[in-house]
């Protein structure tokens, strides 16, 4: 495991701003900008996952503007999220429990309420075991 911090990782992996024309800083900015979108959204919907989404955001802004980007790394509510994510320390047991046991009641509620076929009921299980097991794989944090 290396010892240097995300932001070294991020820094030293990252496409270099600087060499972007403009086109290609708009490309990345306007994917950021929808990935950010779709993980506010997610944060509010069950069926939506919000951690992919901000962390694609935080990956996109990193090639296109450095000014989003360090406001997501430092943002009260995602940059702490985004951190221990990248960095690999996991999340806590209580912390893993609520979101599985979130996302099979939301995905459970949705199939329910909106009398979706059966080919939904198995896409439904294949993501959410995916999802579970990704879940489960996180180190615990301490």
């Amino acid at each position: 495991m290396s010892t240097e911090t995300f932001d070294e990782a991020v820094i030293e992996r990252r496409c270099n701003v600087k060499r972007l024309n403009s086109w290609q800083k708009f490309k990345w900015n306007c994917l950021g900008t929808l990935a950010l979108i779709l993980g506010i959204i997610g944060a509010v919907l069950p069926v939506m996952p919000t951690v992919p989404f901000v962390l694609a955001a935080v990956s996109c802004y990193s090639r296109g503007s450095d000014r989003m980007y360090n406001m997501l790394v430092s943002n009260r509510l995602f940059g702490k999220m985004i951190s221990d994510y990248a960095e690999g320390r996991g999340t806590s047991k209580i912390v893993k429990a609520l979101s599985l046991t979130f996302l099979w009641i939301s995905l459970t509620a949705s199939f329910i309420l909106f009398n979706l076929s059966n080919l939904f009921l198995i896409v439904y299980i294949i993501v959410g075991t995916i999802i579970t097991i990704h879940v489960i794989r996180l180190p615990v944090k301490s």
